[in-house]
């Protein structure tokens, strides 16, 4: 092989060495760029809230060597809060159904809402712009809902003082006002394994006002032995009682004791 050959073969493969190492290090170059850009960190915002309390939500992002240029809030796809560091004032606040921006307590990674409603139940998202040159944009978002706890126990009604085996029991259980509505669930002789089964079945009502829910539930029960307790004391006395315990699943997490009777009979 000719030297002329030989050298035309080395320039072809200083080349293609030239050509990998160039794209090596563009691909390097992107792969900083990535690690370095804007990004988000964590995005903090309550699933559940009580109606009346006041909300924290955290944006946290990583700037690394960009500058910021915008951070704006939005619920439901409506901007409501935005923060410009270059802007005087830097913050500004635009009205929204649900939504009472505490300013003071507000920054550039955190919004404060005084007060929710039923209104502010919904999709927030937290959206964060870096400067020129890049104006990179990075957003995240998440659901909140605002719930109505019960302000009192549930009230049970339609009973009556005495019952005995073989008879029918009716009665009404109906929880306070609430959101989401209150599951019911019905225990007898504080048995919560008991499978209360229904001679006629049982019927749920919800019943809906502005902001929350009341549940009312009928149950139709015919009584057998097994629902009372049996106590020996003196002289044979057979002692009945008939308990319902109701409990306010996740909202309420006790239980209570409604109805309390005792029948004495001689035997």
């Amino acid at each position: 092989m000719s030297s002329a050959a030989v050298g035309r073969l080395r320039s072809l493969g200083s080349g293609i060495i030239s050509s990998q190492l160039l794209v090596l290090l563009l691909c390097l170059d992107n792969w900083l760029a990535g690690v370095e850009a804007l990004r988000m960190t964590a995005l903090k915002i309550p699933q559940h809230v009580v109606l009346n309390q006041t909300v924290r939500m955290e944006c946290n992002f990583n700037l690394d060597r960009e500058s910021l240029y915008s951070v704006k809030w939005y619920k439901d796809g409506h901007e409501f809060y935005r923060y410009v560091p270059k802007e005087q004032p830097d913050v500004h606040v635009f009205a929204l159904a649900g939504v009472s921006v505490d300013k003071p307590s507000s920054s550039e990674r955190a919004v404060v809402l005084s007060r929710v409603d039923g209104d502010s139940t919904g999709r927030y998202r937290c959206e964060v712009s870096a400067e020129a040159p890049a104006f990179n944009t990075v957003s995240d978002h998440a659901d909140m809902t605002v719930v109505v706890l019960p302000e009192r126990g549930p009230i049970i009604t339609g009973g009556k003082p005495k019952y005995q085996a073989g008879d029918v029991v009716r009665v009404n259980c109906t929880s306070a006002p609430s959101k989401p509505p209150a599951l019911l669930m019905w225990y007898v002789n504080e048995e919560p394994r008991l499978v209360v089964k229904h001679s006629r079945g049982y019927a749920i009502r919800v019943f809906i006002s502005a902001i929350n829910y009341e549940t009312s539930e009928t149950i139709c029960l015919l009584l057998s032995v097994s629902h009372f307790v049996l106590l020996c004391h003196k002289e044979q006395e057979l002692v009945t009682e008939l308990i319902f315990l109701l409990y306010f699943e996740k909202l309420v997490p006790q239980e209570y004791k409604i109805i309390s009777t005792s029948d004495k009979i001689i035997t």
